[in-house]
């Protein structure tokens, strides 16, 4: 019920904030609700924030100019923006990407002075000149209106240095952090503590020439290399859909088979010249993974290392309303991040034995595996292994193994984070012996160094010197940039009725075989679902037909 009011007496002005309007439009959005009118908006407003929302204002924060303040808006929020009053965009979202993502990065350098206006200035005039999205236009003038604009858009009011102080122990301050993590990690249960992590793949790396950066024609190969985005939890029960990275758009195999992205294969594409994680690609996920937890109804603990694109995306994000992030010990992620503790090495290991068998079938067939192969290939093998091979019990290993949060009575796993692979290894070490045999390749390799090679590591040594330089590769988009030479033909899109047929026949030859019953289950429910999809599709034509369409 609302307040009376004095006659004449219009009350206080109040001004909402971003972060209200965002809460009104999930709320207007959310069809658990029902069918609500503006007067029941009007009403919940009062509810949720104690004062009186007019009709007007109520019409517009639900309009379409507000719609980038949705939770699952392509463009993540700051703290600043989400406690805003007023909106005033940036005229120039790319660069001011940039340069916060340099100030950030630069602040918690141990050697760096102050961040001062003139600094940033000059910093914003370097990527104006750098940033392709800006070539042939003229610099703006970076007026104090600007820069008071852009300081307070990201926040930068407040900001602090962080860090470890020049003579600190490493051994003292690791023990302390996770004996910190171990503290906060008892307020949750196993399966709500997270962990992600990124690594490297070189998705068609010959074993001969593993230890290289080049080819035979001295052609660097760090064009078929992609980042992989792993998340999983403390009991291996939930093991997120990967983010891969690379650095086309769409590359050419994803075109032949009529693919947009992966979301229709169960992962995300994402990209960018280096084909590294970025702060735009890191907030992305944190929305989405915060998100996630949503849906399951979890307050989860997400355990990252402080690589600096985690650092500066956790930053202008500020608190997530259901994950809570803490860092890893600094330089010590070999020894505390459960996804190093032999996750990713058994992931890459499925993987690369599904290449070496692949390179076996090429050569018994005579064709190039340069031709081949492609990124799609790797990068199903990838999810396949993720979902299938790498199961709840290495995870739960590794996670035991590092130490990062109190697993009970239970005994430590031996320290050998391959233990968890061997047979994998065992398998890639025969097949390319037999390779070598044939002349196919010249060499064996040191089969741990194939599988996982130093190069592969993500850190802060994979990035370039000029840290404008390397931010500028980040978020200069490359739209025709490829990860592979060449590729097949295309493929051709498959119909209704040729999969009806392909179901049919794996129908019975489960049923021919004494099939598992769940699996029987699903074939017959996607058999009806196809079955009632080309009814409606003739049923359409035929109206069109009818209509003289």
């Amino acid at each position: 019920m609302h307040p009376p009011k004095r006659a004449g007496y219009r009350g206080p002005r109040r001004t909402a904030t971003n972060q209200q309007r965002r809460a009104l439009r999930q709320w207007w959005n959310d069809d658990s609700y029902g069918v609500r009118s503006q007067k029941d908006a009007i009403s919940w407003w009062f509810n949720k924030f104690g004062w009186e929302l007019k009709p007007s204002t109520c019409s517009d924060i639900l309009s379409a100019k507000w719609a980038y303040l949705d939770a699952d808006s392509a463009l993540p929020l700051s703290r600043f923006q989400l406690a805003s009053q007023r909106t005033r965009p940036s005229k120039w979202p790319t660069l001011e990407a940039a340069l916060i993502e340099w100030a950030i990065r630069y602040d918690k350098h141990p050697d760096s002075g102050s961040t001062t206006g003139d600094i940033l200035r000059y910093k914003a005039t370097e990527f104006w000149s750098k940033l392709p999205e800006y070539q042939g236009l003229e610099c703006p003038t970076w007026t104090e209106g600007w820069l008071t604009r852009f300081k307070k858009r990201h926040t930068m009011k407040a900001r602090r240095r962080h860090g470890e102080a020049a003579g600190a122990q490493l051994d003292e301050e690791s023990t302390r952090i996770v004996e910190n993590i171990r503290e906060e990690a008892k307020k949750y249960s196993a399966d709500c503590v997270y962990n992600m992590d990124e690594t490297g793949k070189y998705w068609k790396m010959k074993p001969d020439r593993s230890l290289s950066t080049t080819d035979e024609h001295g052609k660097k190969k760090d064009k078929a290399r992609i980042t992989a985005c792993l998340t999983c939890n403390a009991t291996g029960t939930d093991r997120l859909p990967i983010w891969f990275i690379g650095k086309a758009k769409r590359p050419a195999c994803f075109r032949n088979e009529h693919l947009d992205g992966l979301q229709s294969i169960g992962a995300f594409w994402r990209h960018n010249k280096k084909a590294w994680m970025n702060g735009i690609i890191m907030k992305e996920y944190l929305c989405w993974f915060n998100q996630e937890m949503q849906k399951q109804g979890k307050h989860a603990l997400l355990l990252m290392d402080n690589f600096p694109a985690h650092e500066a995306a956790v930053e202008q994000l500020g608190e997530l309303s259901n994950t809570k992030v803490m860092w890893l010990p600094p330089n010590a992620t070999s020894v505390y991040q459960p996804l190093d503790q032999g996750i990713i090495q058994n992931w890459k290991a499925y993987i690369q034995q599904q290449f070496v068998m692949f390179m076996v079938q090429t050569f018994d067939n005579g064709k190039d595996l340069s031709k081949e192969m492609h990124v799609l290939k790797a990068i199903r093998w990838g999810i396949s292994a993720w979902e299938n091979d790498v199961t709840p019990a290495t995870i739960q290993n590794c996670w035991a193994r590092s130490q990062v949060i109190d697993f009970g009575a239970r005994p430590l796993p031996a320290p050998d984070f391959w233990g968890e692979s061997q047979p994998q290894l065992d398998s890639i070490r025969q097949i390319l012996h037999r390779l070598k045999q044939s002349g196919y390749i010249a060499n064996v390799p040191n089969v741990r160094e194939y599988v996982s090679p130093y190069i592969e590591q993500v850190n802060n040594d994979c990035l370039s010197d000029s840290l404008v330089d390397e931010i500028v590769a980040q978020y200069s988009i490359e739209e025709e940039a490829e990860e592979e030479v060449e590729v097949e033909a295309e493929v051709a899109k498959v119909s209704i009725q040729e999969a009806l047929i392909a179901l049919d026949t794996l129908r019975q030859y489960e049923e021919q075989n004494n099939g598992d019953l769940g699996v029987l289950k699903t074939l017959r429910r996607r058999e009806r679902e196809l079955l009632s999809s080309q009814t409606s599709s003739k049923h359409q034509v035929q109206l069109d037909s009818w209509l003289g369409k």
